[in-house]
């Protein structure tokens, strides 16, 4: 698997190289391609924004009249998707169930197998929504949530953005529906994502 942060999908990324400097590869990239079963993670939001491009690019999207590019999803479509029409506190329901989420776990020492991910699902039959890795929104951090949706060329290193889901270190409180957090856009950690494309 071939990646590469110096082409020229970078450039439309306003913020990319302030961000990301010689990194050319998410953290422990070696490792993460061995482990196929887990999530990529150690992505910065310019990172996830980059791959949407790319997948554009490889998929004709514009060939096909009933569906856009794809894209990160907004904070507000994320939080659907895991809580669905009646405001579930976990994407599975209400009741805790901790066999259904990945999370207080050292990545060198567990593997975070797919197989509790196949079992997590939302309402829309969303897999893993709660734990495993935190994923970037297309949102500007707001005080109160929902803020504006972001145009990836004019995202700079230090606006704050919204994550969702947790992560397979997080805290069990961290893995409701409408836990929030906010990370510079320029920032990696367990940070991952989805991509969504609008269907018409």
């Amino acid at each position: 698997l071939k990646y590469d942060l110096s082409g020229p999908l970078w450039l439309p990324l306003m913020g990319a190289e302030a961000a990301l400097g010689d990194r050319r590869q998410p953290w422990d990239w070696k490792g993460q391609v061995a482990r196929q079963e887990n999530p990529v993670v150690g992505l910065s939001w310019f990172e996830a924004a980059a791959y949407c491009l790319w997948l554009n690019s490889t998929r004709g999207w514009e060939e096909d009249p009933k569906s856009g590019p794809y894209r990160l999803p907004t904070e507000a479509q994320w939080e659907k998707a895991a809580r669905g029409l009646f405001a579930r506190r976990w994407p599975w329901g209400c009741v805790w169930r901790p066999e259904l989420a990945i999370h207080g776990r050292k990545p060198e020492l567990e593997s975070l197998a797919v197989v509790v991910e196949n079992r997590n699902l939302s309402p829309f039959g969303v897999r893993g929504m709660a734990g495993n890795a935190w994923e970037w929104t297309a949102t500007e951090w707001a005080a109160k949530p929902f803020g504006r949706a972001l145009s990836p060329a004019s995202v700079e290193n230090t606006d704050p953005i919204a994550l969702r889901g947790a992560s397979f270190s997080g805290d069990r409180r961290w893995l409701r529906c409408a836990y929030r957090v906010r990370v510079f856009a320029g920032y990696w950690g367990d940070f991952g994502f989805r991509c969504v494309r609008d269907v018409i």
